[in-house]
């Protein structure tokens, strides 16, 4: 039986107003900077898997990485589509050809959160030095990812190689500059809000970097 999300990814959010909007954009994006680095860290997707592929596509030609790790399992919510096989299989399946071959490719194929993306993770690469990583995941999310790593991974220096993914409504860019002018767009970095103050406060993310910025667009 298909799982209920806690917080929908399409959040009823509220009127926004200008500074709202410019409060959420700095709370949910990043901006990329990704260095050369011990491991390419890949975040799963269900849905809008050809941006996935494509940006990693650009970055495996950048050599940015000896080792790459894919994370996502199958995940059973009901507004997820079902896939035949795990987010990380199929995402290697759609990159592998591109892949160089001296690159050392780990697969976690039963992560369905991003907590457990990044706990499952670390379980795998125990022992590796990981001094610098470059995270890949959608763009809105970029915080939410930066934060959950930075949890579980203290000592590593994080680096953001972030895309931006389309809305499956209206299948409209969902960009830093352009999510609020539409409602999926909206309703996509709501919901991220919501995630970020209730993991932060469930203790499952390096809350204190954003506990002010959540705290004054809770009061906004």
């Amino acid at each position: 039986m298909p799982e209920k999300r806690s917080i929908p990814k399409l959040a009823d959010a509220p009127p926004l107003t200008s500074e709202l909007i410019s409060l959420l954009t700095l709370l949910c994006f990043l901006p990329n900077n990704p260095e050369k680095s011990d491991l390419l860290f890949v975040f799963g997707v269900s849905t809008g898997l050809p941006d996935l592929t494509r940006v990693l596509k650009g970055i495996l030609s950048k050599n940015i990485s000896q080792k790459i790790l894919i994370t996502g399992g199958s995940p059973n919510f009901m507004d997820n589509p079902h896939l035949p096989k795990p987010e990380a299989e199929i995402i290697y399946e759609l990159i592998s050809r591109t892949v160089p071959a001296p690159m050392e490719v780990i697969l976690e194929t039963k992560a369905v959160s991003t907590l457990e993306n990044v706990i499952f993770s670390k379980e795998k690469l125990e022992g590796m030095p990981l001094n610098k990583m470059v995270y890949v995941g959608r763009s809105l999310a970029s915080r939410r990812c930066y934060l959950t790593l930075s949890k579980h991974f203290p000592e590593t220096k994080l680096y953001s190689f972030s895309y931006d993914m389309e809305g499956t409504i209206e299948r409209k860019p969902i960009t830093k500059d352009t999510w609020h002018l539409f409602q999926e767009g909206r309703s996509r970095v709501w919901g991220e809000y919501l995630r970020i103050k209730q993991y932060g406060e469930w203790g499952d993310i390096h809350y204190l970097p954003v506990k002010t910025l959540v705290e004054q667009i809770a009061s906004t």
